[in-house]
């Protein structure tokens, strides 16, 4: 089974995110998910957020702002790597606690101050900005199977080999990979789908280690609607509506 990374935002109690960018020049324009684009001259470093320190223990995979940057602790890294190796680049962060948000940051267009927090307290540096190096395209388009409507609006399937740069993980029915999981990585991207990705080992490494703060969404992705049930959810089509 191969699981999207989500965050599980449980531990966040009358609030919307874990922690949101100080912003720098050309920051918007600044990405993550892409192994082939380098932003290393572009990012200050450390890159520094606002949040509140005490909900932040509570996780090991931060929901934050803006939602490209994956903001990891050293103790998921780690347990990434347990369960298969990959080459990476990491990025170091600076989290101040957001009753120092007005000192910080500019509150007109969210950028650093030249105030200085020499309190260790007021501060975490235990996350890091994650990149990966490589793809892992390992996607079979040709097999794996997408739920698209027609022109006369009839629910119809078929093969994801579609032009279109980016899949809905909503209309994938199969999912079909070229190559056998247990030659995955620990955590993995793919181009046609955003996000991070792995296998069962994955979830199993992360469970022994107690990571908190990380949901594991399997693709098909589980739906609340439809005629074909699967653990957690429904799909789109029922399974005699499959190719075989």
């Amino acid at each position: 089974m191969i699981y999207r990374l989500d965050h599980n935002v449980s531990h966040i109690i009358d609030r919307e995110l874990d922690a949101e960018l100080i912003e720098f020049p050309n920051s918007k324009n600044v990405g993550f998910r892409n192994p082939e684009l380098d932003f290393t001259e572009q990012i200050p470093q450390p890159m520094e957020f606002v949040g509140n320190l005490d909900v932040l223990m509570r996780t090991d995979y931060p929901y934050i702002v803006p939602t490209g940057y994956p903001m990891i602790s050293l103790r998921l890294l780690d347990t990434l790597l347990v369960a298969g190796d990959f080459r990476y680049q990491t990025y170091r962060t600076r989290v101040y606690d957001e009753a120092l948000a007005e000192e910080v940051r500019y509150q007109s267009d969210y950028t650093r101050t030249d105030f200085e927090v020499t309190d260790p307290a007021q501060y975490t540096d235990r996350f890091m900005i994650l990149k990966l190096l490589d793809w892992t395209n390992v996607l079979d388009q040709k097999r794996t199977i997408c739920a698209v409507r027609t022109d006369d609006d009839i629910l119809a399937v078929r093969a994801c080999d579609i032009d279109s740069p980016y899949l809905g993980l909503d209309k994938i029915e199969r999912l079909v990979l070229t190559v056998p999981e247990e030659q995955l990585p620990g955590v993995f991207v793919m181009e046609g789908l955003t996000g991070l990705y792995c296998t069962d080992r994955t979830v199993q490494s992360c469970q022994r280690a107690g990571i908190v703060g990380v949901e594991f969404t399997p693709i098909p992705r589980p739906l609340y609607k439809g005629a074909r049930p699967i653990p957690g959810g429904f799909r789109l089509l029922r399974e005699d509506q499959l190719p075989v």
